[in-house]
């Protein structure tokens, strides 16, 4: 790399074989040039070389003057002069050159970032995103029936093909780019392949390892350029030494700045730039050597997901930059647990890190994990503020779970998500089982698409009843899928996949557009409620949306309630109370749902004024059973008649709780002792009947 670098100095020139570097220009011994790779011989010959002028002259040792000496001496003693001053000058110059040189040094370090950077972040990102599409395009070709599902999988293929193109056009590898357009080729004539084809799974197969392989040679030419500046760091230590040999302190202060910005850059490209922790290529490059010692010594390998529980919830409310503080001291947390031998932690981004362990017992991942779970649980002081959050952390282990960091760091992430599902705060080994799980959630998602694109999903309507007359006061919307194979699904089970993965947003807009639909058909001008999601919220165009459906459906704004809960006020108040207050000038109706059971923040109740709040049914079944529960309720209604607000108790089953509910001051109740939801044709049957459902009628209707 040095001799390469050296064509940038004026009048030089690397030699053809590469050995050395010659510079004519400035008129001094070649010998010098020995310094660029040679110090201690160049510097013996140019020793030499001097001693040789001075050898030939013989000085008078008196007067210091030229004697009459060797007829050569008193020839050259005015050309010596002039050598003398000529090489002093050129060593001037030499040193001057390597300061410019350190200079320009510095412009070739930050383009050589660049390429790690370009190569690293861009095209392997885009590498990834191109995995992605195409899986999803492989998931769905496969479930194909029909020319239209097929066009449709054909958007994720085109899909694949543009992050593609971004990711062979940003490589810094020509092989990587060939094997890129190889790829690109066979992806394309996916596109030529029948539908029932035999061949279709193995060729999707092929075109998925082949795109794994260009990751991994993306991600290696990032780690061998990391390699490179490490390399150049050393060569350029040699021209710091060389400049101190000569001393120039000018050429030797830019060599400094250049050392450091070498280690910067390679500081940048391994490691996070907030926490100081090893980032994601350092770790699979420590996780694939660890990997190797393992084929050759038997032992267990352990990668450990880690995700911080309710950070996001810090951020919005307390600000990214406490956000970021709060990372920095759970990272320090998790460094102190470690063993720096056999451990390591690594930052991927966001509130995600990730542990590596080697030389260990399946049982001692376990053991890390649940001493992580509990420092990592402990309350924080940011800011001079009280800060809780929890972790939650999935393990892979090697050899059990593979032999590829892919496929460990995969595994450990399914792991993650079973943790986080089963209550968050607490850890989970990663089992075969659990990527059939991943199948079925995969499948589920594909077809609730289907079901909602047929318009098979339903709206039921379960009666709100005004406790005081008995008479149905309003109705809440509530979601119902009855998949053709098995059966009805419980909204537990497929609402939270919803929100996950975006499809929330299209199911929302349905239930709301039929629900107003169908209110303004009743014979009575009765209320319907409508629950929106916090991911509703998030988009910021609900309040858009409602008024866009109104219209549409004819229904008065006075007749629809939107229910928001607790948690869609905490994500980002000042926004949401400003589509709230949007839709209050609709008209319409807001009520606070599952109250006590969230944060329950009476500021909330104090900065907007909601039309009613929802007692949660945890409340309302204990209420004549459990004492402190009782008390809570009554508070709760007690609260609700001082800011004039209306109340509903939710899950009303026996009469006892109707009876204690009546005496307290609940506005409405709804219920199975009233009804169950029913389809909307059979609420206009129960409409039909005078409006009352008093509890020995909902009898009789649920019997019939």
């Amino acid at each position: 790399m040095v001799n390469n670098i050296f064509k940038r100095l004026q009048g030089g020139r690397v030699r053809g074989d590469g050995t050395g570097f010659e510079v004519r220009s400035i008129g001094f011994p070649a010998s010098l040039a020995r310094y660029f790779k040679e110090p201690r011989v160049g510097f013996l010959e140019t020793y030499a070389y001097w001693g040789r002028i001075v050898d030939s002259a013989k000085i008078d040792r008196r007067t210091g003057g030229l004697t009459s000496g060797p007829a050569q001496a008193n020839k050259d003693y005015r050309s010596f002069r002039r050598r003398l001053a000529l090489g002093a000058m050129a060593i001037l110059l030499v040193n001057l050159a390597v300061g410019l040189f350190a200079r320009q040094q510095q412009h070739a370090v930050m383009d050589f970032a660049v390429d790690i950077y370009d190569t690293a972040f861009i095209s392997t990102n885009y590498v990834h995103l191109a995995q992605k599409s195409f899986q999803h395009y492989a998931n769905e070709r496969l479930h194909a029936v029909g020319p239209d599902e097929i066009s449709k999988a054909n958007q994720d293929l085109d899909r694949a093909l543009t992050e593609l193109d971004v990711a062979i056009e940003r490589s810094a590898s020509s092989q990587a780019r060939i094997q890129g357009q190889k790829i690109k080729a066979n992806i394309i004539e996916l596109t030529n392949i029948e539908m029932n084809s035999a061949e279709l799974p193995s060729r999707l197969s092929t075109v998925s390892q082949s795109m794994d392989k260009l990751a991994d040679r993306n991600a290696a030419v990032g780690l061998r350029a990391r390699d490179d500046i490490e390399a150049f760091s050393h060569d350029a230590d040699l021209l710091l030494l060389l400049s101190i040999v000569t001393s120039i302190m000018l050429a030797g202060l830019a060599l400094v700045v250049l050392h450091r910005l070498i280690a910067r850059i390679v500081q940048m490209a391994a490691y996070d730039s907030l926490t100081g922790l090893p980032n994601r290529f350092q770790f699979r490059a420590r996780t694939i050597n660890a990997l190797k010692n393992l084929r050759v010594e038997a032992g267990t390998l352990a990668i450990l997901s880690l995700d911080l529980d309710r950070f996001k919830s810090v951020n919005d409310t307390l600000g990214h930059h406490t956000g970021d503080l709060l990372l920095i001291e759970v990272a320090r947390r998790i460094e102190k647990l470690l063993s720096k031998k056999t451990e390591m932690v690594a930052r991927f981004g966001g509130d995600e890190f990730v542990i590596l362990q080697t030389a260990v017992q399946a049982s001692d991942a376990g053991t890390l994990a649940q001493r992580l779970t509990t420092t990592l649980g402990a309350p924080y002081t940011i800011r001079d503020q009280q800060v809780l959050i929890g972790a939650s952390v999935g393990i892979a282990l090697a050899p059990e779970n593979g032999m590829d960091p892919d496929s460990l760091l995969r595994n450990s992430d399914v792991a993650l998500y079973h943790a986080k599902a089963d209550g968050k705060g607490r850890y989970t080994y990663f089992t075969p089982e659990m990527n059939e799980d991943r199948q079925s959630r995969r499948l589920m998602e594909i077809e609730l698409r289907e079901a909602l694109e047929k318009k098979d999903i339903d709206v039921f309507f379960q009666p709100v009843i005004d406790i005081s007359t008995g008479r149905v006061a309003g109705c809440e919307a509530l979601v119902r899928w009855n998949h053709p194979t098995k059966g009805s699904i419980a909204p537990l089970k497929f609402i939270p996949l919803a929100e996950e993965t975006g499809i929330i947003l299209a199911l929302g807009e349905h239930v709301l557009r039929e629900a107003c639909k169908e209110a303004a058909s009743w014979s009575r001008p009765i209320r319907v409620a409508v629950n929106v999601s916090a991911v509703q919220f998030r988009s910021g165009d609900i309040d858009s949306l409602v008024a866009s459906i109104l219209r549409e459906t004819g229904l008065e704004p006075d007749r629809l309630e939107i229910e928001v809960t607790e948690s869609v006020l905490i994500e980002d108040k000042d926004r949401t109370m400003k589509i709230l207050t949007s839709l209050r000038k609709l008209g319409v109706r807001i009520a606070l749902d599952d109250f006590g059971t969230g944060y329950s923040s009476l500021a909330y109740l104090s900065s907007f004024p909601f039309d009613k709040i929802k007692i949660d049914r945890s409340f309302v079944q204990n209420v004549t059973r459990c004492k402190d529960t009782a008390t809570i309720t009554r508070i709760i209604l007690n609260l609700a008649t001082s800011l004039n607000m209306s109340t509903v108790a939710e899950g009303i089953e026996e009469s006892e709780e109707l009876d204690w509910l009546r005496g307290h001051g609940c506005s409405e109740g709804q219920g199975f002792l009233f009804s169950k939801a029913v389809s909307a044709s059979d609420l206009k049957l129960l409409l039909g009947l005078q409006g009352a459902l008093r509890a020995d009628k909902a009898l009789q209707w649920k019997s019939a």
